[in-house]
């Protein structure tokens, strides 16, 4: 039994802003300090128990004989 989980890549340092309310009358963007400390929320939600929500690809050499 295989168990599929979602996951979600993305950079922090690579976000420059967030918009709130996206197409409609109401739509913002995030100013620079509400951007950070957006950003700082989700880093801290992403390390919170550990690291638990992390995950790592693990990468393993493969040699093939194909003579």
């Amino acid at each position: 039994m295989s168990l599929l989980l979602q996951t979600l890549c993305f950079h922090l340092g690579m976000t420059e802003a967030f918009v709130w309310d996206y197409g409609q009358p109401t739509e913002r963007w995030t100013d620079t300090h509400e951007t950070e400390s957006i950003l700082s929320e989700i880093h801290d939600e992403i390390v919170k128990d550990k690291g638990s929500l992390l995950y790592s690809h693990k990468v393993s050499a493969m040699m093939a004989d194909n003579h």
